[in-house]
């Protein structure tokens, strides 16, 4: 069907107007972008291989990317997130995503999907998963205490504390800020180039409008995804690295024991397992997707 030959593609929905680039060929696999500024683009680069067995639909968010803006700023939560993902599988014609794929904040929108619509899901793959529960954890500051005086770590936190306190003003600002905190999500800082490569931020820039609202609206507001995992009904591969700094192991590993039906694999990285160990990240992800 039109909606998924390859290239780029529009849907109106909600008075939003959603970019979704489709790639390859095979079982709808939907990569979904963060909410907090920058393109997909570095899915459908990081994820590429997949092309080879799936029709690879990579959707921008509201706000983020090529995707427009709510007229109504408070509209930008990951819950609302969610929801646009049944605007784009309605518009693609499809009963239920044969796969649904996210990474740190589009894991967060993928996982509320699979609450809220838990009929409409048949695989969920969380890379990286930003997950909120009602118990403390203290797994950022911890990591931020212990990094704060090293050579790379240590400008990497500040700027990523600016970018979060004090978030930039335009789009070119925050591109140029995300090379310099970008360090802090690995274990491995020598791979921090391939993702900063990989997100083409001199095509599309990381929108500082989406950066200045999101964050700020879900902490607001936070959807509290384990007390709910109950809900889900997808197969899940959780995937996570011990040394992330961002989203905790102890979230993956609360959100595994809440879940019927899912797998947690364990990497010994950070932010970025498809970057920093690619050979056990994709032998896990294809076990699972059976390829």
């Amino acid at each position: 069907m039109a909606a998924l030959t390859p290239g780029d593609h529009y849907l109106e929905a909600g008075g939003i107007r959603f970019h979704y680039r489709v790639r390859g060929k095979g079982p709808v696999f939907i990569g979904e972008g963060v909410g907090w500024g920058p393109s997909v683009a570095y899915l459908w680069n990081l994820l590429a291989p997949l092309e080879n067995h799936f029709t690879m639909v990579y959707f921008e968010p509201r706000g983020t990317g090529l995707s427009s803006r709510p007229a109504d700023e408070t509209q930008m939560t990951s819950e609302v997130m969610a929801h646009d993902l049944e605007h784009l599988r309605k518009h693609l014609g499809i009963d239920k995503f044969p796969v649904l794929f996210g990474h740190s904040n589009g894991a967060c929108i993928s996982l509320i999907y699979a609450t809220l619509y838990p009929e409409r899901v048949e695989k969920l793959v969380l890379l990286a998963a930003e997950i909120n529960n009602d118990t403390p954890s203290d797994n950022f500051a911890k990591f931020a205490a212990a990094r704060k005086d090293h050579p790379v770590y240590g400008p990497a936190l500040q700027a990523l504390m600016v970018a979060v306190q004090n978030p930039p003003d335009t789009d070119e600002e925050f591109a140029a800020i995300m090379g310099k905190l970008l360090p802090f999500y690995f274990n491995d800082t020598s791979k921090t180039a391939e993702v900063v490569a990989s997100m083409e931020v001199d095509k599309v820039p990381p929108r500082a409008w989406a950066l200045q609202r999101q964050g700020r609206l879900d902490r607001e507001k936070p959807f509290m995804h384990v007390p709910q995992a109950a809900k889900i009904k997808a197969k899940t591969l959780i995937l996570a690295g011990r040394d992330d700094a961002i989203c905790s192991l102890q979230r993956s590993e609360e959100l595994h024991e809440a879940l019927a039906d899912s797998e947690l694999v364990v990497f010994e990285c950070g932010h970025f397992p498809v970057v920093e160990k690619p050979q056990e990240f994709w032998a896990a992800v294809n076990q699972f997707l059976n390829i």
